[in-house]
């Protein structure tokens, strides 16, 4: 890939290698995807992004796992059919221990 295909954002500071540093950039592609870091000089394709640091991004380990097992624990009434928000709660809260 040639160089006039790929842009160099210049953020203040980019962590890598455990630390924070300053004077490189970010490569990135035309779709987007940093292909390698390098000492930063200024071009035709270059971005300045001044007052900015750039960090990796996080990973999303975010999940609701836990809500499909309270609605499948929860969600029918018991044999008691004087059901109320409270044996509904008591069954949730039974789920979630």
């Amino acid at each position: 890939m040639s160089n006039l295909q790929q842009k160099a954002w210049l953020p203040d500071l980019i962590y890598a290698d455990g630390r924070f540093q300053s004077g490189l950039a970010l490569i990135c592609d035309d779709a987007g995807e940093i292909v390698r870091l390098e000492p930063a000089k200024q071009g035709d394709q270059s971005f300045a992004l001044k007052n900015r640091a750039a960090l990796p991004g996080m990973v999303n380990a975010h999940s609701h796992a836990f809500q499909r097992v309270l609605r499948g624990r929860t969600e029918h009434r018991t044999t008691n059919q004087t059901d109320s928000f409270w044996t509904w709660r008591e069954m949730m809260y039974s789920a979630a221990s």
